[in-house]
């Protein structure tokens, strides 16, 4: 064949390697990182409502012919399947009526009373403070300071 190609004066062909596929289908911008498709909920419905009817048909086939036209991949398709269903599990579901509440208002009170509870705290470390800064002045001065009646040490 090589003898062949050289009295035509055609080069033979070259073989195709998946490093020469990968290069070739780069694109041109620049990123050599693919990017991500983003297909809208009407494209997915279509996608799973043709699929079932494609699957109801019983066409050996007609599945994966339409996810190769379309330029799909099952694992997506099938994502989509679950959401659809979930979605659709989610939409029967009873609702319970009238407004939705906004906040709890057990969970309010309580972060009120910690709010409050932290100034209380940080409050009593500064009276703790203040004494004991009064103990340590009157020990210095000589001062001696009444004992208070409930205090028993």
């Amino acid at each position: 064949m090589d003898e062949m190609a050289k009295r035509s004066g055609m080069e033979p062909p070259k073989a195709i390697t998946g490093a020469a596929i990968r290069a070739a289908a780069t694109p041109t911008n620049g990123s050599a990182k693919p990017t991500k498709t983003d297909y809208t909920p009407e494209f997915k419905q279509r996608v799973v409502r043709e699929l079932a009817a494609l699957a109801a048909s019983g066409e050996r086939g007609a599945q994966g012919a339409f996810l190769r036209r379309e330029g799909l991949h099952w694992p997506t398709v099938n994502r989509w399947q679950k959401e659809t269903e979930n979605a659709e599990l989610v939409a029967l579901a009873p609702k319970s009526r009238g407004r939705k509440p906004t906040r709890d208002p057990a969970a309010a009170e309580l972060a009120k009373l910690r709010r409050k509870n932290e100034q209380l705290e940080e409050r009593l470390r500064k009276a703790e403070l203040s004494i004991g800064v009064q103990k340590k002045l009157s020990a210095l001065l000589g001062v001696e300071l009444p004992k208070p009646e409930d205090e028993s040490s």
